[in-house]
């Protein structure tokens, strides 16, 4: 197989995948994309593993499981472990990355792994700070430095950030589906500080208060940014390089759209709005089968955009398998992918068409020290734990725990959730830690969280 000549990783935040067309949404969110779809191979369900910007993209580009680098928002990347941009260097690409969230920025660990990271953030020159571009800023960067190395084998991770509340869109497309009468129930919020059933200050839209202009405004986003994929593709096509390409499109995480009283939020727990993202692989005529109902994770990105190349030599640290062999019609999954995530107070395991969250404290997934402290990690456990059982092809909404009801089907796959957490403790990456990892200052991290309306 012929190795792509431009390898593009693209990363929209926040994206769910059930507000794109070609998942089925009911607005024409995404012609560029659906496109893409069309011609390449669609996974009807990817998870990230990270419900937050920086943990999710970590895993995303070393396929190291969020379990295991135990990253958040707010950290740095500090182990000297390879990423997507490493590998492909190796091999002759020149390697880029064009981001447009203060939570990737080049300072946090990012930007010594390749050749060129951009991302547009103004704190470093003592300007005035600034932590989300918008994508037509992001898109002309990527395009000025692909038109300098177009000619050579590239690696491009692009990123767009205007997914991300508060959903501030130029015109016209701010008012594209404002009126289109397509979308939810419309509801009156307060506008507070809250998780459930309010409006943040940070987000609101110029004082509005109806659930559905919200929406409107997030779907409005996506087909800003739509527009914008559709300028890099007709860049490749005008180059003669799109059948030369592979394009790999994802997002980092989902939102709530008022899903379990969250609205326009992300992060705040493991139902399927929060997680369930988009995957599409196109370009370079790999492809036989154009969707792909078996879950992937975000950790099987990096091992099959290696395998489509005909590189597979990984160390032993990368967690994820190609999903080469699926797109290529493969009838049978061999592996036992794990499908689970884990935050400091809750954790969830997916398993076949069942879900089981449990929130807790998992700040540790087991006790490693002392009989005592492990005494009081069960005590704990056996008194505050809350357990949740989803059927999801029954109930795709998870509107209904059964967790009560099918008491043994919990019990078995909270010991899997347990084995998991057992098999991707954080010790294995302990000896990965840099001596050079960088240190940003707790002031500059505060204030990018602050911005983006992650604290107060």
């Amino acid at each position: 197989m012929q190795q792509p000549r431009i390898v593009i990783l693209l990363s929209i935040d926040s994206l769910r995948a059930d507000h794109l067309s070609c998942y089925g949404y009911r607005r024409s969110t995404s012609p560029t994309i659906d496109r893409l779809a069309m011609e390449g191979t669609r996974f009807e369900t990817c998870y990230p593993q990270g419900v937050y910007t920086f943990p999710s993209h970590v895993s995303l580009l070393t396929s190291i499981h969020r379990a295991t680098h135990r990253l958040t928002n707010g950290d740095v990347f500090k182990y000297s472990v390879d990423t997507l941009a490493d590998y492909l260097k190796t091999h002759g690409y020149a390697t880029a990355g064009f981001v447009s969230n203060g939570m990737i920025a080049g300072d946090l660990g990012f930007r010594e792994h390749f050749d060129i990271y951009d991302d547009g953030l103004s704190y470093h020159d003592g300007q005035s700070a600034t932590f989300s571009r918008p994508a037509d800023v992001t898109t002309a960067a990527m395009l000025s430095w692909l038109d300098q190395h177009h000619t050579q084998p590239a690696f491009i991770f692009l990123h767009f950030n205007d997914c991300h509340a508060p959903y501030r869109t130029p015109a016209p497309y701010s008012t594209l589906f404002e009126n289109d009468n397509l979308g939810v129930q419309s509801e009156n919020l307060p506008i507070r500080p809250g998780i459930t059933q309010v409006i943040t200050p940070e987000y609101a839209l110029d004082g509005h208060t109806d659930t559905n202009y919200y929406v409107s405004q997030y779907d409005s986003a996506i087909r800003y940014i739509d527009d914008h994929v559709k300028l890099v593709l007709e860049y490749l096509r005008d180059h003669e390089l799109l059948d030369n390409s592979l394009i790999v499109l994802t997002g980092d995480h989902g939102e709530a759209m008022g899903e379990h009283d969250v609205y326009f939020m992300h992060g705040k727990g493991f139902y399927e709005e929060f997680i369930r993202i988009p995957l599409i692989f196109s370009g370079m005529s790999i492809t036989e089968r154009k969707t792909v109902t078996v879950p992937a994770r975000h950790i099987d990105v990096l091992p099959t955009i290696m395998d489509v190349l005909g590189i597979m030599d990984l160390p032993e640290y990368v967690q994820g398998t190609s999903l080469l062999p699926l797109m290529q019609g493969a009838r049978v999954w061999l592996p036992n992918i794990d499908l689970f995530d884990i935050k400091v107070t809750s954790a969830y395991i997916r398993y076949k068409n069942w879900k089981y969250i449990t929130t807790n404290d998992y700040s540790l997934a087991l006790p490693t020290k002392g009989t005592a402290e492990a005494k009081r990690y069960i005590k704990r456990m056996i008194r505050h734990r809350k357990d949740e059982l989803y059927r999801l092809d029954s109930d795709p909404g998870e509107l209904f725990n059964v967790a009560e009801l099918e008491k043994e089907r919990t019990a078995d796959l909270r010991r899997r959730l347990q084995s998991l957490l057992v098999k991707y403790d954080p010790i294995e990456l302990s000896e990965h830690i840099s001596d050079d990892a960088p240190v940003v200052d707790e002031a500059v991290i505060n204030e990018r969280l602050r911005m983006l309306g992650y604290i107060d």
